[in-house]
């Protein structure tokens, strides 16, 4: 996932398909999208600046988390 602080726009490199959850620092999903395998990109300009936590699911089995900064 990057680039990481972005000003909305992500990419998502994955061999195979993922689930991608976005979250508020509250911990309320704000944001939910199906990735297919090779890159796909994310529009999230309509999201405010500031930090934000995603999961990344294969199988409904977490793969991989981290934090999302928007500038």
């Amino acid at each position: 996932i990057y680039p990481v602080p972005t000003d909305g726009d992500l990419n998502i490199s994955s061999k195979l398909p993922v689930n991608l959850l976005i979250f508020s620092t509250s911990g309320t999903l704000i944001h939910s999208q199906r990735c297919s395998s090779g890159l796909t990109e994310i529009d999230l300009t309509m999201l405010e600046s500031g930090l934000y936590f995603y999961q990344a699911l294969q199988n409904n089995n977490k793969i991989e988390r981290g934090k999302i900064i928007i500038e």
